[in-house]
């Protein structure tokens, strides 16, 4: 058994549900999307200038969200880790040992 703090309670949870993801899963989308326009679909000039700058803009946001989200899970991962290292004593053995000890 653990026995948390809220800040690594906020910690843990901040990297497995975190916006950062679901941005990313957003622009990466659009950048997918946006690429396989620009390389399929025969745009005019002034469209295809658009089209290209939308697929960086959303490119980059996708890496930066990306960027975001793997620093707050390995945030959650070394929170988890820090826990499994702290040596915790199970609440029911130290009631037992002390019934038996009064009851001795």
């Amino acid at each position: 058994m653990y026995l948390l703090q809220k800040q690594e309670i906020d910690r843990l949870v901040e990297g497995y549900a975190s916006a950062s993801l679901g941005l990313f899963g957003l622009s990466f989308g659009s950048f997918l999307s946006l690429l396989v326009t620009d390389l399929t679909a025969p745009l005019l000039e002034p469209v295809k200038r658009y089209f290209v700058d939308g697929t960086v803009i959303t490119g980059l946001a996708s890496i930066v969200f990306l960027v975001f989200a793997v620093r707050e899970w390995l945030r959650a991962k070394k929170v988890m880790a820090d826990l499994e290292k702290e040596v915790s004593v199970d609440v029911d053995a130290s009631l037992k040992s002390d019934a038996t000890e009064r009851n001795g």
